[in-house]
């Protein structure tokens, strides 16, 4: 990891804002100009670069805790060491950069976020919307060497410091250096009015304008930090706890809070307290044997209050650090965890009630108390009426959305902050501030126990995470989770949003591309796709199965339900005799009238024989054990008999397969499981007396395909409907020469199957749904991400718009692996039409950003790594020629480019050194290589036109 130089980083800046509304990846339409001061990122990995700062602060953040800083600044640490998945656990500790770097990243972050202040919102004057707080540990040996207190006094005073002085000589040079600001919103265009205004020191007022840029500069207060953290490490002792808090408070004048560890509960209490709420962790015992006790806790806190007050400091309390516990799985390297989020909460609030609850009884005004342990939009506002503030986040901001999070928590509690104040507790009727600026011991005590009961703090089963269970694509990864879980395959992403807006036949129509029984899976299906829905890495998954029964209502209800399903003929079929001939279906069971409507579709007639006098008599029977509405079902059937599949009923006994094959049926399916089916077809069978079948094509050594039907007990539905959509994909394939399974057959679909179905069993993206899906635009589904959102209720039509704005459309925008870095190592790249690529983005990782933290692999839905898989962007050649990974570089003017399938090729001219306002040239890349070295030559040909930014090489400048 290389901090990039402070003009590199400006450049950065810059020009993705000009270029691209974003800022380090943050939209525009994410900034956020808080109203408030009681949140931000928690020391953590969020603050360790400067440009994580900066997105912190774009998304609400006004109260930065800092990374923690120590004597022992050169770590190697084992990697990956964030996993951040359901509650999270990690095993990173204090910052990975040297104690200069660190100090530098802080400062530019300072300068940067009093230069974007002006720049978005047009604040210019001295006093910061925001606060920064620093970190020290992890003894007082340390805290009094050299190094650290250098840290401390030049960020108490950076005027003392000349990189200080160093960074902001190159902030004004760059500013000046600058033609027109007037795209930014806080600054008006050249030559205007608002531009002529007096200085900045004078009082700076003018509208929409900027002082000169030399006089903001130095106008920029130099008192960066005014607090400290003390983070000690477990084992440490309550005396040299005490010793650390006092010289900070009396020899260095620091406000402080100690950072006290959740062992404080007691092993027996915290085990009880996570078995409770249904976790199963092994705690460390080590930690709480040797950690700080409650009692001497207590008596602590009381002597440093007294210290702070006789030197006219504060004191306070940051609750809480991570929990200690076992590495009982092997989730990251080493034998210790250190747990935070959800489970956290409970621990942490509980301490928070314990703690206030037996000051108050001590006597005495309770110190401040800082929050961060499992906090998240969701209860922000409730931690900060209890008095705790203010409050940090780290974990959720660790999870799809990741800075976007941020925003969603400074919005709920600028929400409530303007709807009015609180009741007190002790005087019904009577007010108090919303946010008290002091603990309120009964109101914690309360927040701790409704933490205990609540289901969003429990356990919970299952992946945590939407997978697809397949190699991470080096190009186009964008892929729906939920479509991929669906054994039918459906475009879930495609009719959500079609019902959404208003159109319920075209989402009709689409679900019947790939569903034969669309009213009977809405009541029915087993819901895998639910269970596989990215919205559950933010709240509570779409409610698809109900999307869809909504769907067929409302096509119902506007006289649109009996959509035919017809298509039009395979090509070629038509000129085929084989082709034309039918294929026979014994018995109307959900999987031969399955494979009967999806080989119509495809142009082959079929034929479905049923003893029964009713088509829908033996799905009944099926289906007995379910509650099932008899129009559903029926509703279902109509619809297939209407779309050109034939049935004959009453045709008790069955003919033979000889007899079908006379009468002209090409191929026959045996849907029905029937022993004398059975031995009439001459089916082989296994010792345990099951037909011989292969599973993807359902055909068995003798010819006859037989369907999924009373296979699985209980038969779930969804499977057996698949299994006859794989013999009708089979079917059409034989006749076609073509495998038409693809690498798994589980999605595919007939040849010219409608769209919905790719054939190939790979990603479905959008553009890649057929002619009748939906083709959104990129950027409108990308405003849905990092908002939370309830669960729709009410009306169909609330529901259905409800639902629509929580589908996240991963198959269009994924962006996962850019969201959950905190460094923003991974990059969107905008593609534009004619480069080679379904996705409308395409992901490039930076490697001198990347810590390898891995937490990007967590959320990714494939079975991979993106920091080490994804098209890589490198420093320089020396670091590019180390690494097998593809990726480019810039060394000396010269691009080179390395894809999957090819060495190294020396691709032509760059210029990285262009300004913000116009791309760089173009470099001559020859593109005559195999498709994958084409599509990585087209990705560094667009990061070259248009990210050309990216390309500074990171030796320049200072930092």
């Amino acid at each position: 990891m290389v901090p990039p130089p402070f003009p590199t980083l400006l450049q950065i800046v810059f020009s993705e804002y000009h270029q691209h509304r974003s800022i380090f990846g943050i939209p525009e339409h994410a900034f956020y100009r808080a109203g408030t001061k009681s949140l931000g990122p928690a020391l953590g990995p969020h603050t360790h670069l400067s440009q994580g700062i900066v997105c912190a602060y774009l998304c609400g953040g006004r109260v930065l805790e800092l990374k923690t800083v120590q004597q022992l600044d050169q770590l190697e640490l084992e990697k990956p060491c964030v996993d951040a998945a359901d509650i999270g656990y990690n095993t990173e500790w204090s910052t990975e950069l040297s104690i200069a770097e660190a100090t530098a990243e802080y400062y530019k972050a300072w300068l940067l976020l009093h230069l974007l202040r002006g720049l978005l919102w047009n604040e210019w004057d001295s006093e910061p919307d925001f606060i920064f707080v620093m970190s020290v540990g992890y003894d007082l040996e340390g805290v009094q060497t050299a190094s650290v207190d250098a840290f401390l006094e030049n960020m108490r005073d950076a005027g003392r410091s000349p990189v200080f002085k160093e960074l902001a000589g190159e902030l004004t040079t760059f500013l000046e250096a600058q033609p027109d600001l007037g795209l930014f919103p806080g600054v008006a265009p050249a030559g205007s009015q608002a531009n002529s205004q007096k200085g900045f020191q004078a009082g700076f007022q003018g509208a929409n304008s900027h002082p000169p840029w030399q006089e903001f500069v130095q106008g920029i207060r130099r008192d960066i930090c005014r607090s400290v953290v003390l983070s000690t490490m477990h084992g440490c002792p309550p005396e040299e706890i005490e010793a650390i808090c006092s010289y900070l408070l009396t020899k260095k004048h620091l406000d402080t809070l100690v950072k006290l560890n959740p062992t404080l509960l007691g092993q027996q209490d915290v085990e009880q307290i996570l078995s409770n709420a249904g976790y199963s962790i092994s705690l460390d015992p080590h930690s709480f044997a040797v950690d700080l006790r409650y009692a001497e806790a207590v008596q602590l806190i009381g002597r440093l209050q007294s210290t702070a007050a006789t030197v006219g400091r504060s004191f306070g309390l940051k609750l809480s650090n991570t929990l200690p516990v076992q590495n009982t799985d092997n989730r990251l390297p080493g034998e210790t965890l250190y747990l935070s989020g959800r489970a956290l909460f409970i621990l942490t609030t509980e301490l928070a009630a314990r703690l206030c609850a037996d000051l108050h009884a001590a006597g005495g005004e309770l110190p401040p108390v800082s929050y961060s342990g499992g906090a998240h939009a969701g209860n922000v506002v409730e931690v900060l009426e209890t008095g705790i503030g203010p409050v940090t986040i780290s974990t959720d901001l660790l999870k799809p959305g990741g800075y976007q999070r941020l925003a969603e928590a400074v919005r709920a509690v600028d929400t409530r902050a303007q709807s009015g104040v609180a009741s007190t507790l002790d005087a019904p009727g009577a007010t108090a501030p919303l946010f008290p600026s002091r603990p309120n011991p009964p109101a914690i005590r309360a927040l701790a126990d409704r933490a205990k009961q609540q289901a969003a703090y429990r356990a919970r089963s299952g992946e945590p995470t939407a997978r697809v269970h397949r190699p991470l694509p080096l190009f186009d990864c964008f892929v729906a989770p939920c479509r991929e879980a669906c054994p039918l395959g459906q475009d879930i992403p495609g009719y959500i949003r079609l019902l959404g807006e208003g159109r319920p036949a075209e989402a009709l129509s689409l679900i019947l591309a790939t569903n034969a029984f669309p009213a009977l899976t809405g009541a029915l299906c087993d819901q895998r796709c639910t269970r596989a829905c990215t919205r559950i890495e933010y709240d509570r998954a779409v409610q698809i199965r109900a999307e869809k029964a909504l769907v067929v209502r409302a096509a119902r209800h506007t006289g649109l339900g009996m959509i035919l399903s017809r298509q039009p003929a395979a090509a070629g079929a038509a000129a085929s005799t084989a082709n034309g001939a039918p294929v026979a279906v014994l018995t109307a069971g959900l999987a031969g009238v399955s494979a009967a409507y999806y080989l119509v579709r495809s142009g082959i007639p079929a034929v479905v024989f049923e003893a029964s006098g009713s088509i829908s008599e033996r799905i009944e029977g099926q289906l007995a054990k379910y509650r099932l509405a008899a129009d559903e079902l029926n509703a279902d059937l109509t619809r297939i008999a209407a779309s050109g599949v034939k049935f004959r009923l009453a045709r008790n006994p069955y003919p033979s397969a000889a007899d079908l094959v006379a009468e002209g049926f090409a191929e026959v399916i045996l849907s029905g499981p029937e022993p004398e089916l059975l031995r009439s077809c001459e089916l082989q069978l296994n010792p345990d007396g099951k037909p011989i079948v292969d599973a993807e094509t359902r055909r068995t050594p003798n010819g006859i395909y037989l369907g999924g039907d009373g296979e699985s007990d209980p038969p779930r539905v969804i499977e057996v409907i698949a299994s006859g959509k794989r013999i009708a994909a089979a079917i059409g394939a034989a006749r076609h020469g073509a495998d038409g399974t693809g690498s798994s057959g589980r999605h595919a679909g007939p040849p010219s199957a409608a769209a919905g179905s790719s054939g190939t069993g790979g990603p479905r993206r959008t553009g890649s749904t057929g002619s009748s899906g939906p083709k959104p635009d990129p950027m409108q589904v990308l405003h849905k991400h990092g908002r939370f959102a309830a669960p729709g209720r009410g009306s169909d039509g609330e529901v259905a718009q409800a639902e629509f704005k929580r589908c996240l459309e991963c198959n269009v925008i994924c962006l996962k692996c850019v969201q959950v870095c905190p460094n923003r190592a991974n990059i969107a790249i905008r593609m534009q039409p004619g480069d080679g690529f379904t996705d409308a983005f395409q992901i490039l990782h930076i490697d001198s950003w990347c810590n390898d933290c891995g937490n990007c692999a967590v959320f990714c839905p494939y079975d991979g790594k993106p920091y080490q898989e994804k098209f890589t962007l490198f420093a320089n050649r020396a670091a590019f020629e180390a690494s097998t990974t593809p990726g480019m570089c810039v060394d000396q003017g010269q691009l080179f480019l390395r894809a999957a399938d090819s060495g190294v090729a020396d691709a032509g001219a760059a210029d990285p050194g262009a300004t913000h306002s116009g791309a760089a040239d173009e470099a001559n890349i020859d593109i005559n290589y195999e498709t994958q070295t084409k599509r990585a030559a087209a990705l560094a040909q667009r990061i070259q036109n248009d990210y050309s930014y990216l390309l500074r090489p990171f030796e320049e400048g200072s930092g």
